[in-house]
């Protein structure tokens, strides 16, 4: 798998998958080594993908292994252990004239959790939902109609829309806090990178943070951020 390994994404519009994340944390988050070890090679591949849109990778799971901050055996080994999970796919090339495998590979990062994944909501018979085996959803938030309400005396605690896009925005920012922190190496900022991301592309941040330290040339990559950052304030406040 070393040579000539070309890794793309099935879903190009996202930089990392919030519902894998939040998988592979339900079910290794308990040995916080081992799962700090996965999460890193996962975001590894997710930014080796964007790094390597249209050139293959030689030395693979070393190059990942640097990304992720670990040995390439780690590497290789989380890499087997994503590959395990479904989460990746992972295919030798063949020769089409010989029908003989080459030394390139294809490494292709899934959008969707497992097979065995329960599902978000709740099945109308009351078993949790997989997806070999589905119910009616019922719907959590469903509204109780008016002559319902006054009959019953119950006042609804459904929360109202924009609260639910609220509370989802939230946690959306304070997870793209949490990896530009990590990404720099300064957690004790956690709170400036969270106001950060509430008025700017989390998305956006997160990729120059990666960038600052991918060049390699700052004693301290969080002033280098925060300099960006102001040069950003400065030309918005120019248009």
């Amino acid at each position: 798998m070393e040579n000539q390994v070309r890794i793309y994404k099935r879903n190009r519009q996202v930089y990392f998958n919030m519902a894998i994340l939040k998988y592979l944390r339900r079910k290794y988050g308990k040995d916080k080594k081992l799962f700090v070890a996965l999460r890193s090679v996962f975001m590894a591949l997710n930014e080796v993908a964007e790094d390597f849109i249209d050139t293959p990778v030689t030395f693979f799971t070393k190059t990942v292994g640097t990304y992720a901050g670990v040995s390439r055996e780690v590497a290789g080994r989380y890499i087997n252990l994503l590959q395990t999970e479904k989460l990746i796919v992972k295919t030798r090339i063949k020769d089409t004239k010989t029908g003989k495998f080459s030394m390139g590979t294809t490494i292709e990062l899934l959008d969707v959790v497992p097979d065995n994944e329960p599902l978000p909501g709740y099945a109308s018979n009351g078993i949790i939902q997989r997806r070999d085996n589905r119910a009616a959803l019922y719907n959590k938030y469903k509204n109780v109609n008016a002559s319902n309400k006054i009959k019953n005396n119950v006042i609804s605690k459904t929360p109202l829309k924009s609260e639910l896009e609220t509370t989802e925005q939230q946690a959306k920012t304070t997870h793209y806090a949490q990896l530009i922190a990590e990404k720099l190496g300064d957690q004790k900022s956690l709170t400036f990178y969270k106001i950060a991301c509430q008025k700017y592309d989390p998305e956006k941040l997160l990729k120059k943070a990666h960038a600052i330290v991918a060049d390699g040339g700052a004693d301290n990559p969080g002033a280098v951020f925060v300099t960006w950052l102001k040069g950003q304030k400065r030309m918005e406040a120019t248009q």
